[in-house]
């Protein structure tokens, strides 16, 4: 992919554990924000394969409580996005790749910091994520087959219905089975890699809250109140504002409207109470 796509990491990968949960709030590095928008400017690819993946917050196998990142496959390009807490502030991390099979397999396995920084001799075999949701083309295609090993469990569950319905149909020919599958040939999705900075912009805008309604407001008071909070980036918070929802939003912004099932599959799966009434 070029120097743009070369291993690149923006931001550090270390989570802390919003409204009344304000005490919460992380400001946003507006600094880092600007960095990892410009170098998502220079990956105008299409985008082929889509994923939410997990891993257990800080980096412990017995914990509940999962951080959630966005895997995009690009033609030419892998990438992993997420949005953390890093020295007191917001910050969203960039992995890059270039997306050949070693690499793929290594960008879906996670490790903890201690293990990523030991030498070849002492490596440690990384754990894969697990697959919240995914969108791919069909690993039924012969030439798509590796992305089996690549799909969450909702789809599992189709290919092996599809695999028994297979069984029983008795002369079911190879031409049978390529029509039904060849419209999953490509995913449907007309963003492409560079759009997620866009989305980086707008997501991390603060809207001012609506203090429209009933009388006994303060007037002007409210208003510049408004304007003040309008002015403010998003912050990261742990309840409010945290690694799951930006996961979640970006798929959603990147594939939603072509696979709104999908989304609500994801969504059925956030851990934050608040989040999930939303």
């Amino acid at each position: 992919m070029g120097s743009s796509a070369s291993k690149a990491s923006i931001g550090a990968s270390v989570e802390s554990t919003g409204s009344k949960f304000t005490m919460l709030d992380y400001p946003l590095d507006q600094e880092n924000l600007v960095k990892v928008i410009s170098h998502l400017d220079n990956m105008d690819y299409p985008i082929i394969a889509l994923w939410i993946v997990a891993r257990p917050i800080n980096w412990k196998e017995k914990s509940m409580i999962e951080h959630w990142s966005v895997i995009i496959q690009g033609q030419g390009c892998l990438l992993l996005i997420d949005f953390l807490e890093h020295n007191n502030k917001g910050a969203f991390r960039i992995v890059a790749r270039s997306g050949t099979d070693a690499e793929f397999e290594e960008l879906f396995k996670w490790k903890p910091p201690q293990a990523q920084q030991q030498n070849d001799n002492e490596a440690i075999e990384g754990t894969k994520y697990r697959i919240v949701a995914s969108v791919t083309p069909s690993p039924l295609i012969p030439s798509k087959k590796f992305y089996v090993d690549y799909i969450d469990d909702e789809e599992k569950k189709k290919i092996k219905k599809l695999y028994k319905q297979q069984k029983k149909v008795k002369n079911n020919s190879n031409d049978d089975l390529k029509e039904n599958i060849t419209n999953d040939d490509e995913i449907k999705c007309d963003k492409r890699v560079k759009d997620i900075g866009d989305f980086l912009s707008r997501w991390t805008e603060l809207e001012a809250q609506n203090k429209k309604g009933g009388g006994g407001g303060s007037g002007d008071n409210d208003e510049q109140k408004d304007k003040d909070q309008a002015s403010k980036p998003k912050p990261y918070n742990a309840i409010t504002n945290n690694c799951q929802k930006f996961a979640l939003h970006l798929f959603e912004d990147l594939i939603g409207k072509n696979y709104a099932d999908k989304v609500k599959f994801a969504k059925g799966q956030i851990q934050s109470p608040m989040d999930a009434k939303k």
